[in-house]
């Protein structure tokens, strides 16, 4: 004998076409949380009654975007040195020579001492930019003005295949100090490029630094890296 099934509502719901109408979804259990890529959606596959499963994964390739995040690293890492050193780096990455990338993290200086702090860019193994106390500085960067202060930095380029650093505003990046003090990212024309950028796809983006002197403490965090589409 067939069964026969209806909603909350009374109306019938036959095993061979349920107009979407009739589905009652309001008293069902919320899902409790974010959406996630397999997460499962019913679609119409081409409008003609079809209806299949698709993941929400699925939803980020159809809607797309200009831009997106590629990588990251939210790991606070210091150092004291006085000559430079590796700080911290995304080295997953995997982004055609010819994609633009923006490039954004955080700096801080946290010490009793009134004296540079500098932080530098090294895309792949080159130093495109090493971090310096004086006017050769690739990255973020505090003044001697005053002990403690913190700030960003961003950069764009236009595909490292083109060996050019584009500052990602016109004058100074976004900078300043804990209590107005000159903190600094660059001359004022934008970054200070020492080498040219590595004619290859970016593996790994990694930041340097080093001190004035040994009674301060840089630190850096929050590096994130975003690649726009080409259309």
């Amino acid at each position: 004998m067939p069964w026969t099934f209806y909603n909350s509502n009374g109306q019938r719901l036959s095993s061979a076409a349920t107009n979407i109408s009739v589905l009652d979804i309001d008293g069902a259990t919320d899902i409790g949380a974010d959406i996630v890529d397999a997460d499962l959606f019913i679609i119409d596959d081409g409008a003609g009654g079809t209806n299949r499963k698709t993941a929400a994964s699925r939803l980020k390739t159809y809607v797309g975007s200009a831009i997106s995040l590629t990588g990251s690293n939210l790991t606070l890492t210091n150092t004291t040195s006085t000559s430079v050193v590796d700080l911290f780096a995304i080295s997953s990455l995997n982004i055609d020579k010819a994609t633009p990338l923006l490039m954004r993290y955080n700096g801080t200086k946290d010490a009793t001492s009134a004296n540079y702090a500098a932080c530098g860019l090294k895309i792949n193994a080159v130093d495109v930019g090493v971090a310096g106390t004086g006017s050769a500085r690739a990255g973020w960067q505090a003044s001697n003005s005053q002990a403690i202060q913190y700030g960003g930095f961003s950069v764009h380029f236009g595909g490292v295949g083109s060996n050019i650093l584009i500052p990602a505003s016109s004058g100074d990046h976004i900078a300043w100090g804990a209590s107005g003090g000159d903190v600094r990212d660059g001359p004022a024309n934008g970054v200070y490029q020492q080498a040219a950028a590595p004619n290859a796809a970016t593996t790994a983006l990694t930041i340097t630094g080093l001190n004035q002197t040994g009674n301060n403490n840089l630190g850096v965090d929050d590096l994130y890296v975003y690649q726009y589409s080409i259309s």
